[in-house]
């Protein structure tokens, strides 16, 4: 009698450690796109930004065919493509914590949560109807292409590795790409309420036929003012000149390279420009951690930050530039550029 008591309670077990590895997928659409395959799904295994995207393609996530997403499943897909398949609900997708490409582009997704994908390196989600995209952690994001929504604000803080950006026909009002060092490809037509664009970051931003949608900045009735380098001023003059936009645009580069959406109760940075010693002042903040990146996007060194303290970190040993420091604690990041000269 007693070893049927331990019979059953080890099934039970097994079959409560089972159920624990299934992810829900409310949306039965996309659930049956995992499960069943369709004809505009792709999945992937491996996916190479550098090599041109997805290899190893998998009809369906759903391997071991029972009618169920598991963690394992979800953990051996790198890129996932879904598209015009009328799916508003995505939750599930935050399990797919190894996705390095994803493409949801032409669906009706109004929210979705992409922050635990933390190595997500390009988004397509263009052409949905999202208010908001948060791109909190994306740290290895290199492209975005969120064009035909209606979004407000984006925020690209602490995303050094970020390169091109696709975001017209939105209802956005400042683009600002200091923080990003290595961006340098820009769409942004169709955005009524756009004021301002800084694309200021000591990088050489591409122009026209060098971009990969080749698109002009139209449409953009209250733009006023842009920020740029001031060696690429003459090109992007050129560039606007090409796109007939006639209306007053004040274009400088008196935008400071500094400490980029900070406030006074946060972390400080001095001086800046440096010479090799750069101090941080952290007895108003709550970040815990600092990291470094140089002008290419490499992380050069990590830093434990002690609250209501000061620290230095040492520039000294490496060449002249533009570097990044990502701060972060348990209330999100910032990020701020310092320049070595």
């Amino acid at each position: 009698m007693k070893s049927k008591h331990i019979i059953s309670f080890i099934l039970f077990l097994f079959c409560t450690l089972l159920n624990a590895q299934i992810i829900n997928i409310p949306d039965a659409n996309f659930k049956n796109k995992l499960v069943n395959g369709c004809s505009n799904c792709i999945f992937a295994t491996s996916y190479n930004y550098g090599a041109g995207g997805p290899s190893n393609g998998v009809l369906v996530v759903d391997t071991n065919q029972n009618g169920e997403i598991e963690q394992s499943e979800a953990l051996a897909i790198e890129f996932m493509y879904v598209v015009t398949s009328s799916i508003s609900d995505f939750t599930g997708l935050e399990h797919f914590t190894n996705i390095k490409g994803l493409t949801l582009a032409d669906n009706q997704i109004t929210a979705i949560n992409l922050t635990p994908l933390t190595q997500l390196e390009s988004i397509a989600i263009q052409q949905n109807q999202l208010t908001n995209l948060d791109l909190t952690g994306l740290t290895e994001l290199k492209l975005l292409y969120c064009f035909n929504n209606q979004i407000s604000n984006l925020n690209f803080y602490s995303l050094p590795n970020l390169k091109k950006v696709y975001c017209g026909h939105n209802l956005l009002s400042s683009l600002d790409f200091m923080d990003n060092p290595l961006f340098a490809d820009l769409g942004c037509n169709y955005n009524p309420n756009l004021t301002t664009i800084k694309i200021k970051n000591n990088h050489t931003q591409l122009f026209g036929s060098q971009t990969a949608l080749n698109q002009c900045w139209n449409n953009n009735p209250n733009l006023n003012y842009i920020c740029a380098d001031a060696a690429e001023i003459p090109a992007l003059q050129s560039f606007l000149s090409s796109c007939n936009i006639t209306q007053a645009i004040t274009i400088d580069s008196a935008c400071v390279l500094g400490v980029e959406g900070f406030g006074i109760s946060e972390v400080g940075v001095f001086p800046n420009p440096s010479n090799g010693l750069v101090y941080l002042d952290n007895t108003n903040s709550s970040f815990k951690t600092v990291q470094v990146y140089n002008s290419i996007g490499q992380l050069i060194s990590t830093q434990t930050l002690g609250i209501a303290a000061s620290a230095s970190i040492d520039l000294s040993g490496y060449s002249k530039g533009v570097y990044l420091l990502n701060f972060q604690g348990e209330k999100g990041g910032k990020s701020c550029k310092v320049v070595k000269e």
